[in-house]
C-alpha cells in the first residue's frame, strides 16, 4: 500500500467514523493500534505519541506507515 492510501484509510476513520469524545490524535493512535499493532512501537520506541498531542498526527502516521512496511513487507 502506499504512504498516501494508507494516510486516507486513517485520517478518513479518524475525521469520519470515530467517536465523537475522541480527539482526532487519539482517534488515529487507535486505529493503527487495532489495525496495524504499530501504535506502541511508535510511541515508546520512535517517542512520538499522537494520542496526547494532535500536532504530532503527521510524524506519528509517518513513522507507522514506515514501521507497517517493515512488519508487512509493503
Amino acid at each position: 500500500m502506499e504512504r498516501k492510501y494508507f494516510e486516507e484509510e486513517v485520517l478518513d476513520y479518524a475525521n469520519n467514523r470515530k467517536p465523537k469524545s475522541w480527539r482526532v490524535g487519539q482517534a488515529v493512535f487507535n486505529y493503527i493500534d487495532n489495525q496495524y499493532g504499530v501504535a506502541r512501537d511508535v510511541q515508546f520506541k520512535d517517542n512520538v505519541d499522537c494520542f496526547y498531542d494532535d500536532k504530532l498526527i503527521k510524524d506519528f502516521l509517518r513513522l507507522s506507515y514506515n514501521r507497517i512496511r517493515k512488519k508487512k513487507g509493503w
